[in-house]
């Protein structure tokens, strides 16, 4: 039984603690593997308010021997958003249902951190959450822009 540690341990290269609300979870890192852009991995995603994580696929955004940006999938179709994209469950992606890539929910993660590799996407795929990724930021940047006061 492995013992609890605090975010001031040093943790080892081959340990990680993702820490939730009360308690820590822990589990043993793959050892390195290379991710590519359209890779679906299934990773600890955390929820935004960082009380937690659960597992789920992720879609490699990009990458290097550092980080891997990603994207999460989700089951629920309801959540859909304009710049969101929904594949189907195939046997080259892995996927197990029909789920939403959520565009808007996007994560950097450190590789040893992957559970597991469940498949890849097509290059006309990875086009299209191109696109979508191209018209969230662009939109984002128009909805977001203000200015400070000091500049009135």
């Amino acid at each position: 039984m492995k013992k609890r540690i605090s975010a001031i341990d040093i943790i080892p290269f081959s340990e990680v603690a993702v820490f939730g609300e009360g308690t820590s979870q822990y589990f043993t890192c793959r050892p390195w593997i290379e991710f590519r852009e359209g890779d679906i991995l299934e990773v600890p995603f955390p929820y935004s308010d960082l009380s937690g994580f659960k597992t789920r696929p992720a879609l490699v955004l990009a990458g290097s021997r550092m980080d891997l940006t990603i994207a999460f999938f989700s089951t629920h179709l309801s959540w859909a958003a304009f710049e969101d994209v929904i594949f189907k469950s195939t046997e080259k992606n892995g996927l197990v249902s029909v789920s939403l890539l959520r565009v808007s929910k996007l994560f950097s993660i450190h590789p040893r951190l992957v559970f597991r590799k469940l498949g890849r996407i097509e290059e006309d795929e990875m086009d299209v959450v191109r696109w979508s990724l191209k018209s969230y930021f662009s939109n984002r940047k128009a909805a977001t822009s203000f200015t400070f006061k000091d500049d009135l």
